[in-house]
């Protein structure tokens, strides 16, 4: 067991953990005020189209999940920001066999901070959605399996305009595609737990798009990053 901890690779991934974790809490402004978004929209949509508890049982699903895409989009900016910036990320690259790990690692812990809240602020959101208690667990699972994929994928579009100014609506043509099956298979299993049915096949589809996401996006990321330095 020792060593495992004395192990170079496992240096690497607590020196990285503990610098994202610490690049978070500086910045978790950037963090809250998405949030605050999200609770906002979810609160206030009931009111504004109907609080019938029938219609907001049937369109609840595809709601939430809407604005948890859009939530992913407004914090989609601030991924490499900083590292960008500063000119971490600069020689990051330069640096052998270390820029996988430190990109699987920087999308991990981003995606831990929206995700993480996001399923402690389920029950109070799902009771303003009307979602029933028994689709709970359901949504909490579909968070947990569906955040990954939006964030990894957005990591490929991010690290596409990486430098660019305003690069909020281009980053948004890029993923939407990749976006809709996520959207698609996430409301659908937790409308098929709210009515009572079994939501495994859409839950099994999540997470094979969360295993290729998870796996294929710090490659891709690492190759775009490599060449747009190289043409830099």
């Amino acid at each position: 067991m020792r060593a495992v901890f004395d192990h170079p690779l496992f240096f690497k991934i607590t020196v990285n953990l503990k610098y994202e974790l610490l690049a978070v809490c500086r910045c978790y402004q950037d963090m809250i005020y998405p949030l605050l978004f999200l609770i906002l929209v979810i609160v206030l949509f009931p009111l504004s189209v109907s609080p019938d508890p029938v219609l907001l049982n049937k369109i609840s699903a595809g709601i939430f999940w809407i604005v948890v895409l859009f939530l992913v989009l407004l914090m989609l900016d601030q991924l490499f920001r900083n590292d960008w910036k500063e000119g971490d990320l600069e020689q990051l690259i330069l640096t052998p066999n270390a820029l996988s790990l430190a990109i699987f690692i920087k999308l991990l812990v981003f995606c831990l901070a929206i995700s993480l809240p996001l399923i402690v602020m389920t029950p109070f959101l799902s009771l303003c959605l009307y979602i029933p208690i028994r689709a709970l667990k359901t949504l909490c699972w579909s968070i947990f399996l569906g955040t990954p994929s939006l964030i990894f994928l957005g990591g490929i579009a991010r690290a596409l305009t990486l430098g660019l100014r305003h690069s909020g609506l281009l980053i948004v043509l890029i993923v939407i595609p990749f976006y809709i099956p996520v959207l698609i298979f996430a409301s659908s299993a937790v409308s098929f737990a709210s009515m009572g049915s079994s939501a495994n096949g859409p839950l099994a589809w999540l997470s094979v798009l969360m295993l290729l996401s998870v796996s294929l996006s710090p490659l891709v990321i690492r190759m775009i990053l490599r060449l747009g330095i190289a043409f830099v």
